[in-house]
């Protein structure tokens, strides 16, 4: 059985090739998801090269400002807010919050947007290898 120091010295070993692994792959994401072309209004793209094809899924965090909403909610009334949004105000979900935003009164969709901070989120990519016919 290895001894302490050689399992801490090998375990520190690998967390520095992991982290420098991952560090890596964050940057190749980022360059595929440039590269990619999404479809309207879609948030999912593919590429492909020899025999390697990805999909690469765009991400955007959301951040939102509750004391906006809190405006946005005494503007809206109750009713209104609560179709898109839950009680601690944030989205009931992905669809609901596009559709408001989308084909909301401009009006109330001011509101929320005013209340909200967007910032791109690192894209997630799969990798499969694609078997010759």
């Amino acid at each position: 059985m290895a001894d302490v120091s050689s399992l801490l010295r090998e375990g520190w070993q690998l967390k520095q090739r992991i982290d420098a692994d991952t560090a890596r792959l964050r940057q190749v994401n980022a360059a595929l998801a440039e590269l990619c072309e999404y479809p309207e209004g879609k948030m999912t793209g593919h590429l492909s090269a020899g025999s390697i094809r990805a999909r690469i899924q765009k991400k955007v965090n959301l951040k939102w400002d509750q004391s906006r909403l809190l405006k946005a909610y005494d503007a809206m009334g109750a009713e209104e807010f609560r179709k898109v949004f839950k009680y601690e105000f944030k989205p009931k979900g992905a669809k609901e919050l596009k559709g408001f935003l989308d084909f909301g009164r401009p009006e109330h969709v001011a509101l929320v947007k005013g209340a909200l901070t967007e910032t791109p989120g690192a894209p997630a990519v799969s990798y499969e290898v694609i078997e010759d016919a």
